[in-house]
């Protein structure tokens, strides 16, 4: 059938990449969506490496993470596949989710109300349409049409200046700032961006004070990441605060909860991970009986900071042997308390123009 109906996690394909038959290398890819995840376009990098000819609409208005529009200013820029961010000007939204994928003269398509986000193809009750046909067809007129129209919308709103366009890769990407209060908004495509990159916001953040503040070298989080060297996962905290970890640990250390940011200096940020229960506060180093101690790292599982954390890093040529800017911030009135490690990085080239913020 060359149209078949299908809600994902009930029906249908288990993917976009799946849907759209991106395990092999496609002609042409063309995307028009509202909203994209970082773990969509992870999911769809090679994809979209992979094909001929890409070309992609990814809206603006629901706040997509900063991950996500670093990786796909990276994929632009590596393979100058064409890739342009729409911003509404006039409190409209760019709202289109149309996947279209030619494999010669054979099209595989998906419209309907997903999102390219995992939760949209995943979890989410959706509703979508899988079409499958060969060029000429009406159902393969009528997605290319539907594409073709949604770009000249566009077009309308850029000359009136009702829309904003960065086109990738020749324009540097916006910051995405969140205010905490778009948590509240209906969409929860704008939540997870809130919760990542509007934690500035956050009371708890805010309520903090600074326990420490120093310049490390990033090359102990790297060496965990890698599974070589060093086992404490974490960078050196100076022998001069060793006291105030040590009294944190003591005071707060079974019920503290951990916020991890990793940021560009331009307030961009790369990757956060938030402990939703205490796991217990672990600090290497500390002395023993019979054992004295030459260091301190704050630790955690590998999986859950230092890999994901070091592949952002990397992927905006940070090698490790760099400085950052780490502050450790301590909310002890919180139910539990908490603490925030910030991790500030400059990149050798940045993606992110600091004077662009999008809330």
């Amino acid at each position: 059938m060359p149209v078949t109906a299908f809600v994902p996690g009930l029906s249908g394909p288990e993917s976009l990449d799946d849907a759209l038959d991106l395990g092999r290398p496609a002609d042409q890819v063309r995307i028009a969506a509202a909203h994209v995840s970082t773990q969509m376009i992870l999911s769809l990098e090679s994809g979209l490496r992979q094909a001929q000819q890409v070309e992609m609409q990814v809206g603006l208005d629901l706040l997509p993470q900063n991950a996500a529009l670093l990786r796909l200013h990276q994929i632009s820029q590596s393979t100058g596949r064409s890739i342009q961010l729409l911003q509404s000007l006039d409190g409209s939204i760019f709202h289109p989710k149309v996947y279209a994928a030619w494999h010669g003269d054979r099209l595989r398509a998906v419209v309907g109300s997903s999102n390219a986000s995992t939760a949209a193809f995943g979890s989410n009750v959706e509703a979508n349409l899988l079409v499958t046909a060969t060029r000429g067809d009406a159902e393969a007129q009528a997605v290319e049409q539907l594409l073709n129209d949604v770009s000249a919308a566009c077009l309308l709103k850029l000359s009136s200046r009702r829309m904003r366009a960065w086109n990738l890769p020749a324009d540097r990407l916006p910051v995405v700032r969140p205010a905490l209060n778009r948590r509240s908004a209906i969409d929860p495509e704008v939540v997870e961006a809130a919760i990542s990159d509007g934690w500035t916001d956050d009371p708890s953040f805010r309520r903090g004070t600074v326990s420490i503040s120093f310049h490390p070298k990033l090359q102990p989080l790297f060496s965990k990441a890698d599974g070589v060297g060093q086992k404490m996962g974490n960078v050196h905290i100076p022998s001069q605060y060793w006291a105030t970890i040590d009294e944190i640990a003591d005071r707060y250390g079974s019920d503290l909860l951990l916020s991890w940011r990793f940021v560009t200096d331009e307030g961009a940020t790369l990757f956060a991970h938030d402990e939703v229960r205490p796991s217990g506060f672990r600090v290497s180093g500390r002395p023993r009986p019979g054992k004295t101690s030459n260091h301190r790292a704050i630790t955690a599982p590998p999986d859950e900071v230092a890999i994901p954390a070091v592949r952002w890093l990397r992927s905006i040529g940070i090698t490790g042997h760099e400085q950052a800017n780490v502050t450790y911030r301590l909310d002890a009135d919180a139910t539990p308390p908490r603490l925030w490690l910030v991790y500030e990085v400059h990149a050798p080239t940045s993606a992110f123009d600091a004077t662009e913020v999008l809330r």
